[in-house]
């Protein structure tokens, strides 16, 4: 998961040059398509933030649900 956050990371600072180097070409950063490409992309950060969590708690839910499973099997496996 490490490597996913770091690569996530490196993505997002990656954009974020490439969207400083636009704004300040088409006009600096008081001009208002730099506030809205900021706006946009902070948009989009939030959002894939907020998926990557929800996708850490899928798989900790799935990881749950076969421990839960390997345990059940190992308890019935004992009995007989």
């Amino acid at each position: 998961m490490v490597a996913l956050d770091e690569s996530i990371e490196r993505l997002l600072h990656n954009s974020e040059v490439f969207l400083d180097r636009q704004c300040h070409t088409r006009g600096g950063e008081g001009s208002r398509v730099y506030v809205a490409i900021r706006f946009e992309e902070e948009c989009a950060s939030n959002y894939l933030i907020q998926r990557l969590t929800k996708a850490e708690a899928e798989k900790q839910y799935i990881f749950e649900k076969i421990k839960l499973k390997e345990n059940f099997k190992d308890r019935i496996t004992k009995r007989w």
